[in-house]
């Protein structure tokens, strides 16, 4: 092999490496684009997530509102309901009446209402 021939070899590979070269090149160039597209959809879901935590924690505050109004108004029906002296409560129409007690399963007035209710639910069905 003369020298001429050992150039043209050399010259030869020298130009593929070259090809090669702007081949790694051109793919590194795809990989950089593809990195700051990716870099950029990531920014943009940052961005989403901080306004979900916004929104999630506006939506904590009505919450605490929410609870606090609704102790404020169990307290307010609360306080409705505790008398407002010590005295024991007034009596019922069924406590003045002495032969008038509340109808037992076994008294004639509830087996009546039994029966009424009985065939109350036979039409129904």
């Amino acid at each position: 092999m003369g020298n001429g021939e050992l150039g043209n070899l050399v010259d030869e590979r020298s130009s593929e490496v070259d090809e090669r070269s702007s081949e790694v090149d051109e793919r590194s160039s795809k990989v950089d684009e593809r990195s700051s597209k990716v870099d950029e959809r990531s920014s943009e879901v940052d961005e989403r997530s901080s306004e979900v935590d916004e929104r999630s924690s506006k939506v904590d505050e009505r919450s605490s509102e929410v609870d606090e109004r609704s102790s404020e108004v169990i307290n307010q029906s609360l306080i409705l309901l505790v008398p407002l002296s010590p005295h024991p409560p007034l009596p019922t129409p069924h406590s003045l009446i002495p032969h008038s007690p509340l109808p037992t399963p076994s008294s004639p007035l509830m087996s009546l209402q039994n029966l009424f209710r009985s065939r109350f639910i036979n039409q129904m069905k």
